[in-house]
């Protein structure tokens, strides 16, 4: 469904090996060996993605300069590391391709990362990009798993409040921060910018209180999350 969107030039694919990872695990059942080898393959990515993330400093995102020094850093740990066992982990693919039906759970599993290949790996050529999107689904799960505790809300103007609330909790969240203190901090002097009468003034006193514009001016409102 989202092929076309890669018919642009200003859009490119990269691929989550979170994805494969879960056909070559699922394939276990019926051709477990085949499926522990990729495995073992991609926890050796993992584990340098680990080593990049224990490389990461306290204020990595907090500090632009400090976050763009650890994006090459990480860059050159896939470089040196990761590179190789990709190499290594297609040739194994092609490989086994040769040897098991197509039709197979690992035939079928190598069939949707073979010719995805490219994107696969493109991870590996910037620092920036994540080895998977996992953030992205753990940021979605709130919302399919408390889709039925949100249907009462009382009324319609609660159910607005709820979602400016749930918003800038989640804006918190993304950026690190330490929900309780910016929260306070938003009670405390929310009121005082937005009194201003002149829309201009007040976006330009709300501007601020943005999460990552409070990130960069209260660093000690950091919070790591557990990875």
């Amino acid at each position: 469904g989202y092929d076309g969107i890669y018919t642009t030039q200003n859009v490119t694919q990269v691929l989550c090996w979170a994805h494969a990872r879960r056909k070559l695990h699922d394939a276990q059942r019926v051709q477990s060996l085949e499926s522990q080898v990729a495995l073992a393959f991609i926890a050796r990515l993992y584990q340098v993605e680990r080593e990049a993330l224990n490389a990461q400093t306290g204020d990595c995102l907090a500090n632009a300069s400090i976050r763009q020094e650890w994006f090459e850093q990480r860059l050159q740990l896939r470089q040196t590391h990761s590179r190789p066992v990709l190499k290594q982990f297609y040739e194994w693919l092609a490989d086994t391709q040769l040897h098991v039906l197509p039709k197979s759970p690992i035939g079928e599993a190598i069939r949707y990362v073979l010719p995805r290949w490219a994107s696969f790996v493109r991870y590996c050529g910037d620092g920036r990009l994540p080895i998977d999107n996992n953030l992205s689904e753990r940021s979605l799960r709130p919302c399919a798993i408390g889709r039925k505790n949100w249907l009462f809300l009382g009324n319609d103007p609660a159910g607005q409040t709820a979602a400016v609330w749930m918003s800038v909790l989640a804006s918190a969240k993304r950026h690190e921060i330490e929900p309780w203190i910016y929260v306070r901090d938003l009670l405390e002097n929310l009121s005082k910018a937005g009194a201003a009468t002149d829309s201009m003034s007040a976006s330009t006193e709300l501007a601020p209180w943005l999460s990552d514009a409070y990130l960069a001016n209260n660093p000690t409102a950091y919070r790591r999350r557990s990875r």
